[in-house]
């Protein structure tokens, strides 16, 4: 079939432009001159700024990288704005002013100068790893019963962790800090000050990344040497805390068993297998009691029973796995892979996601004072990209308000401590240590929710504090001013154990961020930045 000649006619006059200028006279136009201050050192925003120039009384809109600012006042000299929230990684951002008559645009004339700003200029992949400590279980009081109800919270593991990866195309600065959405580095004030987030107010803009292309088989691996004897330490570790912390030990000792240390081996088919006792562990290798048959992985924890004495419902059997390993049988002991995350690309959300035993990633698996071999596998060839320092875990933090001869302090994996808004709350941590080989940050904030109204990840947040302390003071003082912009929260718990009303919860985070860089094997025009994340969190009642 013979299809019709279309022709088009482009009706175009060669003496005038094919739009009108909207601006007739641009002699009319807005001036910058100059701002004041021309950087903040926070990306919270809020700051006052002065812009100075000519032809300003009209201004109507003044943007800020790419956020609108607040405009405060207008004259024909000059515009007094409130910064808008800066976008992930700080840096340099352009400046855009238009009036009645004009725009213009300053390139480049404000920063948003934050710590970090210079180690992160040229990352262009990111990943997190991150760890929580957290209350075996909380508890509330029931206004309706007239009594205290616990609610089950993190278990006999104190804690859990997981990873995420991310590999775009272009820079990313700061990503690594955000990634996780947990207690994001784009949210901090400046060293030493507080800043409170209202219901309505913005947060700070995510970061601008665009999808790259990979291979469904891409895989980004952070791995250190197995050790399985400091596994099994740790698993110790988290018996005694158990000891230390849960409420019914406190009260009826002898009603507990201990077991252990144990293992859940899973089979070839990545299905769970049987559990069995472990014997010793050192290095690579793990020694069981019985046959571990053909067992590919395993979680390593401890067991506790407890028994009340009266019946099999009141008989409560726990295990706590704290550590997993990818295994082989060999001769009856299990060899383990390296400790840490192998990311595996998933072409469908286009991030790096946690493999592991049973897609679980444990505490123990990011262990401190370990060095971090970090390496990708691309299109079948394995990419060794470097060796990143070792990181310190998050430990002592404690609560205080009061005098110290008044108060003693309180340890937040109690989980039901309560905060008196009436008091200014001292936060108190074992201080890091100074590390030159990348960056720490160290973050306290409280979130507050409305239990009632549901939102599509978790609760409807109406309040958050976010406060950034110096690690190395180990000590940080929030003052009533503060504390009392909270609104109060019982944490209560409704008859069907569920949370109803406000609910507030607090977080002490250490962010060690370290580098590697990717142009040495030629696979990006960047670095890869690693954002260890180590989160001591619980529930607390602001009262």
């Amino acid at each position: 079939m013979m299809r019709p000649a279309l022709t088009v006619f482009l009706l175009v006059s060669c003496a005038d432009a094919p739009y009108p200028d909207y601006w007739e006279d641009s002699s009319q136009a807005p001036v910058i001159s100059s701002l004041s201050p021309t950087s903040v050192d926070s990306l919270k925003g809020g700051d006052s700024v002065r812009i100075e120039g000519l032809r300003l009384g009209s201004t109507a809109t003044v943007v800020v990288g790419s956020r609108n600012a607040e405009i405060v006042e207008v004259t024909d000299g000059y515009v007094d704005v409130l910064l808008p929230a800066g976008a992930p990684g700080g840096g340099p951002v352009d400046l855009a002013l238009a009036t009645d008559d004009g725009v213009v645009t300053a390139e480049s004339a404000f920063t948003y100068a934050i710590r970090g700003q210079e180690y992160w200029a040229d990352e262009a992949a990111s990943a997190t790893l991150y760890k929580i400590d957290c209350p075996v279980e909380v508890w509330s009081y029931d206004y309706d019963a007239r009594d205290y109800e616990y609610t089950y919270w993190c278990g006999v593991e104190f804690g859990y962790a997981g990873a995420y990866a991310f590999d775009g195309t272009g820079r990313q600065p700061g990503f690594s800090g955000d990634q996780a959405d947990l207690v994001e580095l784009s949210t901090l004030p400046a060293v030493g000050e507080i800043h409170i987030y209202s219901p309505g107010e913005r947060r700070p803009a995510g970061v601008p990344y665009l999808y790259g292309l990979h291979a469904e088989d891409e895989t980004l691996s952070i791995t250190t040497p197995r050790d399985f004897s400091r596994d099994l330490d740790f698993a110790t570790e988290r018996e005694q805390m158990l000891m230390d912390y849960y409420y019914w030990y406190q009260y009826y000792p002898e009603a507990f068993t201990w077991h252990g240390p144990v293992a859940a081996l899973y089979g070839a088919d990545t299905c769970y297998d049987q559990e069995i006792d472990v014997v010793d562990g050192q290095g690579d290798s793990l020694q069981v009691d019985g046959q571990p048959g053909n067992a590919t992985g395993l979680q390593l924890g401890y067991g506790v029973t407890e028994d009340y004495g009266h019946g099999p419902h009141h008989i409560y059997d726990y295990v706590g796995y704290t550590s997993t390993a990818t295994v082989q049988n060999q001769s009856g002991d299990l060899v383990g892979d390296p400790s840490g995350v192998v990311l595996h690309y998933d072409g469908y959300s286009g991030w790096f996601f946690q493999g592991g035993v049973a897609g679980i990633v444990s505490n123990a698996d990011l262990p401190e004072d370990a060095a971090w071999d970090v390496s990708l596998q691309r299109l079948g060839t394995h990419h060794d990209l470097g060796r990143v320092g070792a990181v310190q875990d998050l430990t002592g933090v404690q609560l205080q308000q009061g005098q110290p001869d008044e108060y003693p302090l309180d340890d937040l994996l109690y989980g039901d401590t309560p905060v008196d808004t009436n008091k200014d709350l001292r936060v108190t941590w074992d201080a890091g240590v100074p590390d030159s080989s990348g960056m720490t940050f160290l973050m306290i904030e409280f979130r507050v929710y409305d239990a009632d109204i549901d939102d599509p990840y978790w609760l409807t947040e109406v309040a958050r504090l976010v406060a950034h302390a110096d690690d190395t003071e180990g000590s940080f003082t929030i003052p009533i001013a503060q504390l009392k912009q909270l609104p109060l929260a019982p944490n209560d718990i409704l008859p069907s154990w569920d949370m109803g009303g406000y609910w507030a919860e607090l977080s002490v985070a250490r962010h060690q961020l370290r580098k590697v860089s990717m142009e040495e094997q030629n696979l990006d025009t960047g670095d890869l930045v690693v954002d260890f994340i180590h989160i001591v969190n619980a529930p607390v009642v602001l009262e």
